[in-house]
């Protein structure tokens, strides 16, 4: 059993955030300068669990509808993966919101 074309492997869905934010890249007096925002960056990481969670749901229909054109790992481990990315997602929101609080209540 092949994975869907166009869904690629567990391996090629594998989420990497070693080059979040990495656009905003300058030079200034021959120096590279990085300049990265945290809400670019949060912003890419919620597109990428967005994604994630996109794949699984195309993937489970697809197991749904043609179970022979799917491995039923690579369904199993994209589930697994959607549901880290969400409850990743959510301790870092819930963190920001909290950080934010306390920085409200400091004044």
């Amino acid at each position: 059993m092949n994975s869907v074309a166009g869904l690629g492997s567990a391996f090629d869905r594998a989420v990497t955030f070693q080059h979040l934010g990495k656009e905003n890249n300058y030079t200034e007096n021959g120096k590279t300068v990085v300049d990265v925002s945290f809400g670019k960056t949060f912003s890419e990481l919620l597109d990428k669990a967005s994604d994630t969670v996109n794949l699984s749901e195309r993937m489970s229909e697809q197991f749904i509808l043609d179970p022979q054109s799917i491995d039923h790992h690579d369904v199993t481990i994209a589930v697994a993966e959607a549901n880290m990315a969400v409850t990743m997602t959510k301790a870092v929101t819930d963190g920001v919101i909290r950080a934010y609080k306390e920085i409200i209540n400091l004044r």
